[in-house]
């Protein structure tokens, strides 16, 4: 879309075209449930008249605000210039719908660029921080004590230099209890001040749904989507924080610390937005929000010769400090951005466990079929609870998982039919799977007893 908005100026058919970034947040979805419900396999309702009027019960409850920030104009003459040439486009007829390599190059630096302007400018609802704390304590929290969470975290988000709307005149108890009133759909609050989640039930099914993981993971989504408002602002930090935590020495050179990050950031690029060439510069940040914040200990000498011999890094190398740097900030980062990693790691266990054919290679799927396979070995896990992140039953996830792997090279890729069927790289997809499960806790069951044929939960994707 990017691209055919442009090419007008790319032909010097226009002076000049410019790019207004708009951010759009919501204090509360209105189809909050259906969203969830949706990346769980049931597809959303068809939309009628009938729908239409039955939905009108939604007028009646409160929704929060709606926050809309209309960014500065971006100028693509300026943007573009010294990076293009246009004349060239004068050699061909004007009919022909091109773009050459440059100008292929400048829309994807708008694009990020863009991205970037409306993540900078997003408002954060303290609900979205809230969801972040409870999606890390499912068995429940006092209110107290996700008062003190959220105004932690709120620093944190302002350090960074996050806008949230956080009411100056109330106190942070009086917010943290109006957005629970506002989000009581999800959630309960007990005469002892205790919250907990609570099952949402599709109100778009006929047949009612009685399978308590489901129902469990409708509700973990609806607040995951919440929490992925903030998740931006501290996906640097926390794959500085992963790879610390991941580290089993002492210390950990500079060095090592930003070859962790690059594979991180690599590995989660389909769910989150770096900006090819940024690597070092986004890692530089890191260190520097996290060492300001105390939570990231560097030592920039040894004290010791015994050190420098026991140490890895050069002399006179900064050098972080591993078990120093194991703190509050680094464990919440970590615990955020696990259940990514976790679902990747289970869409590697199920590629590993398929059989092979006749020449040794894994029998080849379809892509939707090997999404909804994935989805039954998570499925699996849970009901056994030999993980307890209910994100990794998302069918985007799984997709992202299955594109990451594509892109590093794992996966063999063949049209048959108009139709792309995957078999994967054994030998890659472990070697990818083990650098996972280096930062995330592994269940405590073999694998190899979910991999084999077993009772599964049967969702009707929309794929």
């Amino acid at each position: 879309m990017l691209a055919a908005s442009l090419e007008s100026y790319f032909k010097a058919e226009l002076p000049d075209t410019m790019m207004i970034p708009v951010t759009i947040s919501y204090d509360r979805i209105v189809e909050e449930s259906l969203y969830a419900y949706e990346l769980l396999g049931i597809p959303k309702p068809k939309e009628s008249t009938s729908a239409l009027l039955k939905a009108r019960s939604v007028l009646s409850d409160d929704y929060g605000c709606v926050h809309v920030f209309i960014g500065d104009p971006i100028s693509i003459r300026q943007f573009s210039n010294g990076k293009i040439d246009r004349v060239l486009h004068s050699l061909e007829p004007r009919y022909i719908n091109s773009v050459n390599k440059d100008e292929m190059k400048l829309i994807n630096d708008l694009a990020f660029h863009i991205v970037r302007q409306q993540q900078r400018h997003l408002v954060i609802s303290p609900w979205s921080l809230m969801a972040a704390i409870l999606m890390q304590n499912r068995e429940g929290i006092p209110v107290r004590q996700l008062v003190k969470e959220a105004d932690w975290l709120k620093r944190q988000a302002y350090n960074l230099g996050a806008y949230v709307d956080w009411p100056g005149d109330l106190s942070t108890d009086d917010i943290i209890r109006r957005n629970l009133l506002l989000h009581k759909n999800v959630l309960t609050v007990s005469d002892d001040d205790m919250i907990e989640l609570k099952l949402v039930r599709p109100g778009h099914v006929n047949k009612p749904i009685k399978d308590d993981i489901l129902l469990n993971a409708a509700t973990n989504l609806i607040v995951a989507s919440y929490r992925n408002q903030v998740t931006h602002l501290f996906v640097r930090d926390a794959l500085v924080a992963l790879s610390v935590n991941s580290c089993t020495e002492e210390t950990m050179s500079m060095d090592e610390l930003f070859q962790k990050y690059s594979l991180l950031e690599r590995y989660l690029s389909k769910d989150f937005v770096f900006q090819p060439g940024q690597t070092k510069q986004d890692f530089d940040l890191a260190i520097l929000s996290l060492k300001h914040s105390g939570a990231l200990v560097i030592a920039d000498n040894f004290t010791h010769i015994s050190d420098i011999a026991e140490s890895k890094a050069a002399p006179n190398a900064a050098i972080v400090q591993v078990k120093k740097s194991f703190n509050k900030h680094t464990t919440f980062y970590s615990q955020m951005f696990e259940p990514f990693l976790l679902a990747y790691w289970v869409v590697c266990q199920h590629l590993l466990s398929i059989p092979i054919d006749v020449h040794g290679r894994p029998l080849p799927k379809r892509a939707k079929d090997l999404t909804k396979d994935v989805q039954k070995l998570a499925i699996r896990l849970l009901e056994e609870n030999a993980v307890k992140h209910y994100e990794i039953l998302s069918l985007d996830l799984i997709n992202n998982g299955i594109l990451m792997l594509m892109d590093v090279g794992t996966m063999y890729k063949d049209k048959r039919n108009n139709e792309t069927w995957l078999s994967p790289n054994s030998v890659a997809v472990a070697a990818v799977a083990d650098e996972l499960g280096a930062y995330i806790e592994l269940p405590s069951i073999p694998i190899s007893n979910f991999t084999s044929s077993g009772r599964s939960l049967v969702m009707q994707a929309k794929l």
